[in-house]
């Protein structure tokens, strides 16, 4: 049985110099934030429903509870290497005020951002790696610094997320993703009416998603809509039967059981968990 998606510890990873091979699993979705700052090399970013290009000095925000993937670039899909910091912490690491202003996915930092944000990472990186009891405390310190400079220099730091490099089919696969999180409440919401809809064949659209996302069309519409469902739970009191409806699946116990497979527990509890601070 799957894990449950309970609250992450502070960490972060720094890869020096790895071969950008695809070895992110399928698009997915988890309860922390995550901040990626890349310091070399390309890597492509799909994040909810649009995808960007990434290039060394752009930051990437990924907000609890939405679908994403990392993958090669454009212009290299054979990979290439690559150096990036990756954090990853809870909500509420966070204060509410925060939480409501970082909200932005793309970030292209100018060159004077790159370095304090760089040696900002290394702060933090340096506290985990050296723990003590104090450790903790100044991660969280470092952290709050890090989301304020981003936030006090929001119009400094450009988001470049209209990206001529987009091949025609990205443009599209964006499209199609934006369509789906529009209409996901619709249970007939298939292949076959998204392909049509798309002017594609089903065996084309399907391949595509495949190699964009690493699953399948169905399993990206699961994900969209139970990444929809956990935020109804933790932000509505809608019952369970409401959040299902809402969000495309044919009834509570198909959305129960999916959930509980995928989350290792089932609705009420994850709520149940977030109301405990558990998650």
């Amino acid at each position: 049985m799957p894990r449950p998606f309970f609250k992450a510890e502070p960490d972060l990873w720094h890869y020096n110099k790895e071969l950008s091979a695809d070895k992110m699993p399928a698009s997915h979705f988890h309860p922390t934030y995550e901040v990626y700052y890349l310091i070399s090399g390309k890597r492509r970013y799909f994040i909810k429903d649009k995808s960007y290009e990434i290039r060394p000095g752009d930051l990437v925000v990924i907000p609890p509870q939405v679908v994403h993937k990392v993958s090669n670039s454009i212009e290299n899909q054979e990979g290439d290497y690559h150096e990036r910091y990756l954090l990853s912490f809870s909500e509420s690491s966070l204060s509410p005020s925060l939480q409501k202003r970082f909200t932005k996915c793309h970030y292209r930092l100018n060159e004077k951002d790159r370095q304090y944000l760089k040696e900002l990472m290394e702060k933090m990186r340096d506290a985990i790696k050296n723990y003590d009891d104090y450790s903790l405390q100044l991660y969280n310190a470092h952290l709050t610094e890090l989301v304020i400079y981003i936030l006090r220099n929001d119009s400094q730091i450009d988001d470049d997320t209209a990206d001529r490099s987009k091949t025609r089919i990205n443009h599209i696969l964006d499209e199609i993703a934006q369509y789906i999180y529009a209409n996901q409440s619709d249970n007939g919401l298939s292949l076959s009416l998204i392909a049509e809809k798309f002017g594609f064949s089903k065996e084309y659209l399907s391949k595509k998603f495949k190699d964009t996302f690493k699953c399948g069309y169905s399993e990206f519409l699961t994900n969209t809509r139970l990444s929809t469902s956990i935020r109804l739970l933790t932000m509505t009191s809608l019952s369970v039967k409401e959040i299902a409806v809402k969000c495309g699946f044919s009834d509570s116990n198909y959305y129960n059981a999916v959930f509980k497979k995928k989350l290792g527990i089932t609705p009420l509890e994850y709520r149940a968990s977030v109301k405990d601070g558990n998650i």
